[in-house]
């Protein structure tokens, strides 16, 4: 594991293992950005991949071994190790204990995001044990929490959700050509609560017309081209997160 200094993000590991590509970890980051949340939580939410897929990434990207909770007994005097607020904040659960014939006792645990080295410190404070970390998905650490913790001996079947790659728009020229820069309609103070609604709708609309008219000097831009870079920009801010918002455009 990494110092402090040199902390391995989240998003940079599930993309040079291939989890997510790069247009799904811009589009997770900016839901992040605009709503909070913990991102492994988000790109599976957002259907970009499976929580049992950001396991074996984060697994063979960081060197750790990776545990299926719901193959084992973990002992009671194992789970009273780490609080249940610890477990629950950081979604992490201690399923062994080793303790050598010399030296101090080492707890294991399963975290959904290894790389939480605040995490791990606090459960190594908590616990007065050497710690070393499993990778295990979400949603068996979730339900591990619910079983050993809450007494759920039979919470049922989970069932990951599987890799998933959206649908990508196909342009009729090259991306580069396709791209209009539409960032100033989504300046910070444009994100807050509007004072005047309708001026902002107003304004908005009138920048997009001159776009495709090409009023005020420049070229004209064709409406495909807008509607593209607009959606483009929408999922990558966080403000659409699937295509349920196409079915209020005939309402309008």
């Amino acid at each position: 594991m990494t110092s402090n200094g040199s902390k391995l993000k989240l998003g940079e590991l599930l993309l040079s293992s291939g989890a997510i590509d790069r247009y799904q970890l811009e589009a997770a980051l900016g839901y992040q950005k605009r709503w909070g949340g913990k991102l492994g939580e988000i790109v599976v939410d957002m259907q970009f991949t499976g929580d049992d897929r950001i396991c074996g990434a984060l697994a063979r990207q960081l060197g750790v071994p990776a545990v299926d909770l719901s193959a084992r007994e973990i002992p009671l005097d194992v789970i009273r190790t780490v609080p249940r607020a610890v477990c629950e904040k950081y979604k992490l659960f201690p399923f062994d204990v080793t303790r050598p014939e010399k030296g101090p006792a080492r707890l294991w645990v399963a975290m959904a995001d290894p790389t939480n080295l605040e995490a791990i410190d606090e459960v190594r404070f908590r616990s007065g044990m050497h710690v070393s970390i499993a990778a295990a998905p979400a949603s068996a650490v979730d339900a591990a929490i619910r079983r050993y913790i809450y007494g759920e001996r039979d919470p049922g079947e989970i069932v990951p959700t599987g890799p998933f790659v959206p649908p990508r728009l196909s342009d009729p020229v090259a991306p580069e050509d396709a791209v209009v820069d539409l960032t100033d309609l989504f300046a910070d103070e444009a994100r807050s609560e509007p004072a005047n609604a309708a001026a902002l709708e107003r304004e908005i609309l009138a920048k997009l017309e001159d776009l495709a008219t090409g009023r005020g000097g420049g070229r004209s831009v064709p409406a495909w081209k807008i509607v593209g870079s607009l959606v483009r920009l929408l999922v990558r801010q966080g403000i659409v997160r699937d295509a349920g918002f196409l079915d209020g455009l005939a309402e309008d």
